[in-house]
């Protein structure tokens, strides 16, 4: 049977509580798991935006600096095997990021995983690869398999794409608008079970600072801010 193993953040601080950071901070982000059952290896790309890695600290599995490291500015890649298979408990810390903010902002907005380096993937007992995922417990919208992410790159000049999870095939309504609420585009796609990505032009969004994009499949709907510059 596949198992999907889902990475989670869980906000530590009382800065992370308070959903942002100034720069200089220092951040620690606790990553804990869930369905991390007969685990054997998984690896995973960051994209960093207004952060710099200082460290990572094993939890309840043992990390060393020859499991991550920073292959070029803004990000950070992770890879961790075992030979055994692990399984740690729903909630168990599995290993602690400790950041240093470059820039003030929400740190749901300066972290986010990608493939770009490195695939997103676990292995679990029959060695197929299954999915990972992170998200912000006090950020990011998750519903029974639904989730929308946080666009990147953000802020974007150009192109910014934004990723989301379907529990279900099916038609997902964007609609971008402004701080007073104005719709300045929408888009229906014709999602995928699974992860999806959407790409956003600056031609799309008339708009610049703050705009707001929001996801509606059936009951599902979600919000989150991207940041236009000029």
């Amino acid at each position: 049977m596949h198992q999907h193993h889902l990475l989670e953040t869980t906000l530590a601080t009382e800065v992370l509580r308070a959903k942002a950071v100034a720069t200089g901070d220092v951040v620690t982000i606790d990553v804990t798991a869930n369905n991390f059952k007969e685990v054997f290896g998984y690896q995973f790309t960051a994209n960093l935006a207004g952060m710099d890695l200082v460290e990572v600290k094993s939890g309840a599995i043992a990390i060393d600096e020859t499991n991550y490291g920073v292959p070029a500015a803004g990000k950070m890649t992770m890879s961790w095997s075992t030979e055994t298979g692990a399984t740690v408990a729903d909630g168990d810390v599995l290993f602690t990021l400790v950041m240093r903010a470059t820039t003030s902002n929400k740190v749901s907005n300066m972290i986010a995983l990608s493939s770009d380096v490195t695939s997103a993937e676990s292995y679990g007992a029959d060695m197929n690869a299954n999915g990972v995922e992170l998200s912000f417990r006090n950020g990011d919208v998750a519903t029974a398999g639904y989730a929308l992410y946080q666009n990147e790159p953000n802020p974007f000049k150009a192109t910014t794409s934004v990723s989301f999870n379907m529990a279900k095939a099916g038609k997902a309504d964007f609609t971008l608008t402004d701080v007073t609420g104005k719709v300045v585009y929408t888009r229906t796609v014709e999602a995928v079970k699974g992860m999806n990505t959407v790409e956003f032009t600056r031609n799309d969004v008339a708009a610049s600072g703050i705009v707001y994009y929001t996801i509606t499949s059936g009951e599902f709907t979600a919000t989150k801010a991207m940041i236009v510059i000029e």
